[in-house]
């Protein structure tokens, strides 16, 4: 990702459920992939004590330095792990009042209590995420649009994943085309359509893809150009694996439209 608050950590990312969830639909760059799964192998041998929910919460609250972002990234892991640790009352809202009272100090505490709402899977999580899609940080936008992608269809994120569309992060313009074709909602189907004409030709198959899972065809010409081994031939610089991506998410795409 661009723009990292402290270039000088290693930064983790968090569990591979996202990835897996991403690619999808979502033509996302291999080599994104393997820097994602490789930081997140290589922090995942650093041991760490067996911790709760609350303690990890306590930690963001009371720690300092590195110590918070890194309490609150152990805190999602957990509760990828562990969905049992969810079920702890009030967690919910402990979560929502500290991702509201970060500011803008640290954003890595922002985006990993992000993760631990969506992990949860409550729906009085959303707000909170909803506001996230706003935030200044893009690596806390791009993991709210991921996030808020889970909920399916809730008052006020069409808007707010809207507003990213016009995002200068084409990852982030991705991911916030894939949240709204999750949500089921067909009053997004303009907001989508809008992107077929996008600069970037794997934004424009996004989009195509989620109007597919959304049952309309506006895309049908941009999915065929995924299926057209001739068209991905001559796209400078994209890769084998990304043209296989291509062709398989394309044929989903047909699948969904029974075209």
């Amino acid at each position: 990702m661009q723009n990292r608050p402290d270039t000088t950590d290693v930064e983790p990312e968090p569990e591979q459920g996202f990835i897996r969830e991403l690619s999808q639909f979502i033509i996302i760059p291999s080599l994104i992939v393997l820097l994602c799964v490789g930081v997140f192998i290589m922090f995942g041998l650093i041991a760490s004590d067996e911790k709760g929910a609350r303690e990890f919460l306590q930690e963001v609250r009371a720690g300092t330095g590195n110590d918070r972002w890194l309490a609150a990234f152990e805190l999602s892991r957990l509760l990828s792990r562990e969905p049992a640790a969810a079920k702890e009352p009030g967690l919910v809202q402990e979560i929502v009042d500290l991702a509201r009272q970060a500011g803008p100090t640290d954003p890595r505490i922002r985006k990993y209590l992000v993760v631990a709402l969506e992990q949860i899977g409550d729906p009085a999580g959303v707000p909170v995420i909803i506001e996230c899609l706003g935030d200044a940080d893009p690596e806390v936008r791009l993991h709210a649009a991921r996030a808020i992608a889970t909920f399916g269809k809730v008052s006020g994120s069409r808007e707010a994943l809207a507003a990213l569309l016009a995002d200068e992060d084409a990852a982030i313009r991705k991911v916030a085309i894939y949240a709204l074709g999750q949500t089921g909602d067909r009053d997004a189907i303009p907001i989508l359509q809008a992107r077929l004409e996008d600069p970037l030709e794997d934004v424009r198959w996004n989009a195509a893809l989620a109007l597919a899972v959304l049952g309309d065809d506006a895309g049908n010409g941009v999915i065929a150009t995924m299926l057209d081994r001739d068209h991905l031939d001559g796209i400078a610089g994209i890769t084998e694996e990304q043209k296989t991506s291509a062709v398989i998410n394309g044929v989903q795409g047909v699948y969904l439209l029974r075209d």
